[in-house]
């Protein structure tokens, strides 16, 4: 997975995505419990001949803190499948951790 900092036309800073899987269903019930941030591109690359594995692109809005995430998904009997360090990020300045 790659993972990038980016900003919009706007303005707007963002988080992009480049993996070969997300839990796009997870993410939107996590974003409407305002744990997760708005999700605002979701594509799946399509297969080629010269490229048989699909690709995902995510971006969403860059978010300053998310609070007891693990906690929020097991109560709603969500597993994340990958809840470790190499997936959060860290603001070196707010010393704060974003997923």
């Amino acid at each position: 997975k790659l993972v990038f900092d980016a900003r919009l036309d706007s303005d707007a800073q963002v988080v992009a995505k480049l993996c070969s899987s997300y839990g796009q269903l997870v993410h939107q019930h996590m974003c409407v419990k305002g744990v997760a941030p708005d999700l605002l591109v979701y594509h799946e690359t399509e297969s080629t001949a010269k490229r048989e594995e699909k690709w995902i692109v995510v971006v969403m809005e860059y978010r300053s803190q998310l609070d007891n995430i693990g906690e929020w998904l097991r109560e709603r009997d969500f597993v994340h499948g990958d809840l470790r360090e190499p997936n959060f990020l860290l603001d070196q300045e707010s010393r704060k951790f974003y997923l």
